[in-house]
């Protein structure tokens, strides 16, 4: 776990990046500057994630490196709370060292967890959540008194309060806990907990409904496509590339074989893994119903898929080997997780990072004039500490075309309006990335006497008038 941490760290500090968590870290600078997400800017996420970022930058300042140092070790103690599950209640002793190390390694050297846990969005804080949420739920069963029900509730509920994608988790584990104790007083422990997260945006909500619905729902359910071209298509090809991908088709054929291996054995521990199938079925039905959908969401699916994966590899491996020497198929299974992984960091080499920005923010720093208005994307204005002008908060509502009224409620401006501003030469600097025919259209050559190209992307500054 240590070699695993210092490693994600380093990851974390160097190559990873993600296009979308530049609003996300700027939701949290906003929030710090003291402005409200959906009442002040718009913002379609749950808050927790943006609260727990601005919280940290509160302490060391407002950098990408201390959001990503935070998620790497939050990813690390998910993997750690899913290792340590199989170290605490496997009723093999021949392989609980061996399954703990797996099911760590399984979840932990998968592709996505590897590449996206790491950054400045929610999963790295879903993860660590819902597997903790899981730990409680299976103890608050087992045990007497209603405190482990309560955690339970509100680890889960706090997770969702960072993302929706891993709301169907609390019902799954509170039907869990009413089904598995009947017992009303942990029931009721459990949803009374899972209220507490949500009582901020219940507040918001009461100062002005319409608004956040539409950010937390309404956009999600008939807007969010319209920033993704051809979505249905995009959509087929996400959920049919575990057919191209070995690490998912190493991770499916181990858990399916890990629940037939449980269900027919008869182990005490059958009804962790059957929880953890009905976790992982509920998460990749909300995440394949999304619109688009996008393969890194699956990752919050990923420890509860290694768990039985670990039983599926000994149900093989204790055949072919031996119970008593559980090492030659986790090797074998590792080894493959392991070159999955590293396939998957190789491939993102190229990609624009964080230290890319800093260097175009030192640019743009260098040919803006003292006080001069800057128009650029999110990653440039959280890299400079400034505040975008209102409406430029989150790029993606550009794409909405609402009745003017609705807009301003929302805080967003249309494509129109913002080339409007563009093309009027209200910018002392523009930062965009289109082709040169928008440019053109846009005027932006006229207006600017300096360009400068930093790859698609170009640099106006020094108006000509």
């Amino acid at each position: 776990m240590a070699a695993y941490t210092a490693a994600l760290l380093v990851y974390s500090q160097t190559w990873a990046f993600t296009g979308d968590e530049g609003f996300h870290l700027l939701a949290a600078q906003l929030i710090r500057s003291g402005m409200r997400p959906y009442l002040d800017f718009f913002f379609p996420q749950t808050p927790w994630n943006a609260w727990w970022n601005a919280a940290w930058m509160s302490i060391f300042g407002e950098s990408w490196r201390v959001a990503h140092a935070v998620a790497a070790l939050m990813t690390s103690a998910a993997v750690f709370l899913t290792a340590d599950y199989w170290f605490r209640r496997s009723d093999v002793d021949q392989w609980r060292l061996a399954g703990s190390v797996t099911a760590g390694l399984l979840t932990g050297l998968c592709g996505v967890v590897a590449a996206y846990g790491p950054v400045a969005q929610a999963y790295a804080l879903c993860l660590l959540l819902t597997v903790a949420a899981y730990r409680c739920c299976l103890l608050a069963v087992e045990r007497g008194g209603w405190l482990l029900s309560a955690a339970t509730g509100l680890l889960v509920s706090t997770a969702a309060g960072c993302s929706l994608l891993t709301a169907p988790e609390t019902i799954i584990l509170f039907l869990w806990i009413v089904f598995r104790t009947h017992s009303w007083r942990k029931a009721a422990a459990f949803a009374a907990a899972a209220v507490v997260p949500w009582v901020p945006v219940f507040k918001m909500a009461a100062a002005s409904p319409r608004v956040v619905w539409f950010n937390l729902v309404q956009y999600h359910t008939q807007f969010r496509h319209l920033y993704w071209p051809d979505t249905t298509e995009h959509d087929i090809d996400v959920l049919t590339g575990w057919i191209n991908n070995g690490q998912a088709l190493t991770l499916l054929v181990l858990a399916i074989s890990g629940l037939f291996f449980v269900k027919y054995r008869g182990t005490r521990r059958r009804d962790d893994f059957y929880l953890c199938a009905g976790l992982a079925a509920a998460l990749a039905t909300e995440i394949s119903t999304a619109h688009p959908t996008f393969e890194r969401y699956y990752l919050l699916a990923v420890p509860f898929v290694a768990i039985p994966a670990v039983a599926g590899l000994y149900a093989i491996g204790s055949r072919v080997f031996g119970a008593e020497r559980p090492w030659w198929p986790v090797i074998v299974v590792l080894a493959i997780s392991a070159l999955g992984c590293a396939k998957t960091i190789y491939e993102r080499r190229n990609l624009y990072t964080w230290g890319d920005y800093e260097s175009i923010a030192k640019k743009i720093v260098a040919v803006t004039p003292p006080g001069g208005s800057l128009y650029a994307d999110d990653h440039v204005y959280f890299v400079l500490h400034r505040k975008p002008p209102p409406g430029l908060e989150f790029a993606y509502s550009h794409k909405l075309d609402l009745p003017p009224a609705k807009r301003k409620s929302l805080h967003i401006l249309t494509e129109d309006e913002v080339n409007r501003q563009i093309s009027s030469g209200i910018y002392s600097t523009v930062y965009i990335c289109e082709d040169d025919e928008t440019y053109e259209k846009l005027g932006l050559p006229k207006l600017y006497k300096h360009r400068e190209d930093i790859e698609d992307c170009a640099l106006f500054s020094q108006r000509a008038r």
